[in-house]
């Protein structure tokens, strides 16, 4: 069977909205959530990679008809070489290899070297287009499950 041929486009859009609870203040007006004063915006950006290969590794973790193969947060891994064009990792909110729902101190730490440059908590994911240097994950309290998907080089 012949290798596919075309080229992958990787659309990638980031955003945040900081965001300021106010109390209510009787007769003038009823609590409400509004925008920070000094920045007055959302924050984000987005942009598009055009991928040197199609591949999609599967070495750790990855997809398969649709399905991903979560890995575990505590095994320490490597998620990437010179070649990734995009690396997404999500904390599925499951304790591994559970439908066990995770508790808020079981989260995913992301690392580059012994550096912790995020913390996931349960649902959330950090998207690092063209990562480079190596990027692992370890765990917070307990090991939960892990989407990594790395798109491009292999």
């Amino acid at each position: 069977m012949a290798e596919p041929t075309g080229i992958m486009t990787i659309s990638f859009a980031v955003s945040a909205t900081p965001r300021v609870a106010l109390a209510a203040n009787d007769g003038f007006y009823q609590g409400s959530t509004v925008i920070h004063e000094n920045v007055r915006t959302s924050l984000g950006g987005s942009g598009e990679i055009t991928a040197g290969d199609l591949t999609v590794n599967t070495s750790t973790g990855g997809w398969t008809d649709g399905v991903n193969d979560a890995v575990t947060s505590n095994n320490g891994l490597s998620t990437t070489d010179a070649s990734t064009d995009m690396l997404v990792i999500k904390h599925t909110g499951n304790l591994v290899g559970t439908t066990t729902a995770a508790a808020a101190t079981d989260t995913v730490l992301v690392k580059s070297a012994s550096n912790v440059i995020a913390e996931l908590k349960s649902g959330e994911a950090i998207v690092l287009p063209r990562p480079q240097s190596d990027i692992d994950i370890a765990s917070g309290d307990n090991h939960v499950d892990v989407e990594i998907t790395i798109l491009g080089g292999e």
